[in-house]
Order: C-alpha cells, then sequence, then structure tokens
C-alpha cells in the first residue's frame, strides 16, 4: 500500500467528481474510458464488456404532514415504487424499526400498519420486505447521524441487475429518506403506533434498460487460482465518495502490481478485495488477480440487519467485492 500513487489516485478523483456517472449515461461510458486508458498506460491487458442492465435511478422526492406548511424534501430509495402524482395515508410511528419482537408481538404491532405510510429509522431490505408483508402504503426513513443532508440508498435485496424472477422482491409502494434533523420537526407530532395524522409521499425515479460499459483487466499469475476484485465506478450524483473512492485504490493497486512485473504475490496483500456495494444496478470494475497462494485479510461481522460485513485491521469496508467470474452476467 506504501506504493500507491497519491497523485494517480488524486488524478482519478479529479476526473471521476466533474462526471455524475449514472448507468449508461454518457458520463458513465466517458469514465469508462478513462479507466481503459490508465489501464492501457500500465501495460495491463484490459477490455470492455457491454450488457443491458435494468436500472432504477433516484431522482427526486417530497413528504408533507397534515398540520405542517412545510414541505420536506427527501431522496427515493432505488427499486422503490415511482410515484410521482404522491400517495396520501395516515400516519405509523413505528418504534419497534430494528427490534426482534416475539411473532404474536410483531403481528400485533404492524397490524396497525396496514395501509399506512410508515416512518421510522430503518430501510435494510429485509425491514422493506417485512412491511410489504403487512400491507403499508409507503415507508419514511430517518437518517440517524447528524449530517444536514440528504443519501443515497436502494431497497432491492438483488445485489445486480434485475431479473423477472426477482419482480416479487421489490416494493410496490413508495420509500423515501429524510434529513436526520427533520425527524426533529416531525416525530413530537406523532404517537408510537397511532394513526394519528395523515402524509403524502412523493417519490420519482428513473427506471428502464440501458447498455452499459464493464471494463475488465487481468493480471496473469503462476497458477489457475485466481482472485476477482470489483468496485463499482458508477454513481447517483456528482462527487467522489460513491464510488470513485472505492475504485482509485483498486486500479492502482493493479498498477503496483504490473509494476513489479506483472505477477501478483501474495505479498501484494490487497485488503481492499472484500465488501459489499451492490445497490440497485451497479457498473463494475473488476480486475483479476492470479497467484499460487493468498489469504484473504478480513474478519467478518454481521450488521444488525442480518447482512455480512468485512472489516479489515479494525476498517469497516463496504466498497468493493470478491467473488468467483462466474457469477457475472456479460
Amino acid at each position: 500500500m506504501e506504493e500507491l500513487s497519491r497523485e494517480c489516485l488524486m488524478e482519478t478523483l479529479d476526473v471521476f467528481s466533474g462526471l455524475k456517472r449514472i448507468g449508461g449515461s454518457e458520463d458513465e461510458h466517458r469514465a469508462c474510458g478513462y479507466l481503459i486508458k490508465k489501464l492501457q498506460e500500465w501495460g495491463i491487458p484490459c477490455r470492455v464488456y457491454e450488457c443491458d442492465g435494468y436500472v432504477s435511478t433516484p431522482i427526486e422526492a417530497s413528504v408533507t404532514v397534515e398540520g405542517m406548511d412545510q414541505t420536506f424534501e427527501a431522496l427515493p430509495r432505488s427499486f422503490s415504487a415511482h410515484c410521482p402524482d404522491g400517495v396520501t395515508a395516515p400516519l405509523f410511528y413505528d418504534v419497534h424499526a430494528h427490534d426482534q419482537l416475539k411473532p404474536r408481538q410483531e403481528q400485533d404491532w404492524y397490524a396497525g400498519a396496514r395501509g399506512c405510510i410508515v416512518i421510522g429509522d430503518n430501510f435494510y431490505e429485509d425491514y422493506v420486505q417485512k412491511l410489504r408483508g403487512y400491507g403499508v402504503k409507503g415507508l419514511i426513513h430517518l437518517w440517524t447521524s447528524e449530517e444536514p443532508v440528504l443519501h443515497y440508498e436502494t431497497v432491492s435485496p438483488v445485489w445486480g441487475t434485475a431479473e423477472p424472477e426477482n419482480g416479487k422482491t421489490y416494493p410496490d409502494f413508495p420509500v423515501v429518506g429524510l434529513r436526520s434533523c427533520d425527524r426533529e420537526s416531525i416525530l413530537p407530532l406523532l404517537t408510537p403506533g397511532a394513526c394519528s395524522r395523515t402524509a403524502t409521499v412523493r417519490s420519482v425515479l428513473q427506471c428502464g434498460c440501458v447498455r452499459l460499459q464493464i471494463p475488465v483487466a487481468e493480471l496473469a499469475g503462476e497458477t489457475p487460482e485466481y482472485v476477482l476484485v470489483g468496485s463499482h465506478y458508477d454513481s447517483w450524483d456528482y462527487g467522489v465518495t460513491d464510488n470513485a473512492t472505492g475504485y482509485c485504490p483498486r486500479s492502482s493497486c493493479g498498477g503496483v502490481s504490473k509494476s513489479r512485473g506483472g505477477r501478483p504475490t501474495p505479498t501484494d496483500g490487497m485488503p481492499g478485495a472484500l465488501g459489499t456495494a451492490m445497490s440497485s444496478l451497479r457498473t463494475w470494475m473488476p480486475v483479476v488477480w492470479r497467484w499460487s497462494t493468498w489469504t484473504l485479510p478480513a474478519v467478518w461481522e454481521r450488521r444488525r440487519s442480518g447482512f455480512p460485513r468485512p472489516v479489515w485491521q479494525g476498517i469497516p469496508l463496504g466498497i468493493s467485492c470478491v467473488g468467483a467470474p462466474g457469477r457475472l452476467r456479460w
């Protein structure tokens, strides 16, 4: 890791920060072209695959609450329902959003949420699936950390492109996110488990099939064993946090390995080779490293949602993925 070039990392961040890399867009294709150019400069064999993928891009959302003259700006969750005309229903304040209730307790509690818009601090896929089973009309997710910004997220349990058989896993109601500061305005007006006010949730998403470009590079090793390191390079907005900062060290480590002669060894150590970052369909830049022996330096912990999350030397990882090429569909 000490051999990574700060100048190279910053160059990629500068380029990506000026591109709105939405799946299938011209900016995403420009980003792909830049990645291929860098790989070719390093002398790394690479090619671009193309595929048609169904994407769900969050555009805008809003929430209004009965008795309040304020319209709250929100962001829809990818793969939730597109409801530009809005959905109006009673508000159900879920104080058990993260709790593991006993089956009878859960049934009794969420019986009151049927036909309502739920408001709470959970948006994980398993929670959304549970609410769908109880017949809710919408979900308003209240962010918990204090930064005064809106966050992009997804409610798709499928980390990849949508397929017809996955349709039943997507919610048929709007799911939107509010800022943490908005909870201070809304929650004091509500009673947990009671439907005392109505709300209207409006969500706009851009959904459809697009042509995606996937650059792939391979560093040859000494044996058939391999490690597939991938990091999505698309984004829902301008900026570098999702996921230019994730991609940069992946590609640069490939350059470092190539500079050593193009034959990766276990001492190359790739600590960022694990993670889970697939939200809606993301466009990936896989790099295949092949060597004789290699140990993944990761310890698995479990999040409250039940999904595994890798950590390396105490650092949570969530921006790349490792797996077998046979699982990728071109």
